[in-house]
């Protein structure tokens, strides 16, 4: 098995706010969960901790994405992955049956996080992790910022509630200088427009990348109890 899985293609395909696949510190034999799998460059890395004994799910909402993760898959000769089509607030995994839960970028624009946590803890062998590298809003920001950026940072309160015991590693701060980067992006074009200076610099070091772990529980009853809430 080769795992050239940091190809042009993938990389190019693939946004995100760090290495999650790194920063889990996966073991080999674990089977492992991507949430918000995209072009499927996390689940490749990942595939390669965890070697031939592991194995690692990859679920994203879009069929284009699935099956863009899929022929990267194909292309770098990786076997221990899959792909499969669903939303991080309702996943199409068997209670019980990962050991650790990633995601990169992506829980933080969930709508509905208590229920994507649900169903994290779920899908988890007791014991069994949660490490998501995401946007962490560290202080309330001026409303013309939040506006205008459409910033969907609210991942840390995510993993505060009871069902976990959380930790928040901050791995770098925002500030105008990235907010003026991003301008020049096609993704980031406008974003400036209507912010003012003020706003801007009271802006600084609010926003960050953060790595959000959370452990569940040894002695649970939460699968059972997350498949009586979604009846």
């Amino acid at each position: 098995m080769r795992h050239n899985c940091t190809s042009a293609g993938v990389a190019a395909a693939s946004l995100g706010c760090a290495d999650s696949a790194a920063l889990a510190s996966l073991q080999p034999g674990k089977t492992v969960l991507d949430l918000g799998c995209g072009a499927g460059l996390d689940v490749l890395l990942a595939a390669r901790q965890v070697g031939l004994a592991g194995r690692v799910i990859g679920v994203d909402v879009t069929l284009e994405m699935i099956a863009l993760a899929r022929r990267h898959a194909a292309d770098t000769a990786v076997a221990n992955v899959e792909f499969r089509l669903g939303t991080i607030e309702d996943l199409p995994v068997e209670d019980g049956s990962v050991d650790v839960v990633i995601s990169n970028c992506v829980a933080s624009l969930s709508p509905v996080k208590d229920r994507l946590l649900a169903e994290a803890l779920r899908v988890l062998v007791p014991g069994g992790r949660v490490a998501v590298a995401d946007l962490a809003l560290l202080a309330p920001l001026p409303a013309s910022v939040q506006e205008q950026l459409a910033t969907w940072c609210g991942i840390v309160g995510l993993l505060t509630v009871q069902a976990c015991r959380a930790a928040v590693r901050v791995l770098r701060r925002f500030g105008p200088a990235d907010i003026a980067m991003a301008e020049g992006t096609p993704l980031g074009g406008g974003c400036l427009t209507g912010i003012s200076e003020t706003d801007l610099h009271a802006a600084e070091g609010v926003v960050a990348s953060a790595h959000v772990t959370a452990t569940r529980p040894a002695a649970s009853t939460a699968p059972a109890a997350q498949r009586a809430a979604r009846e």
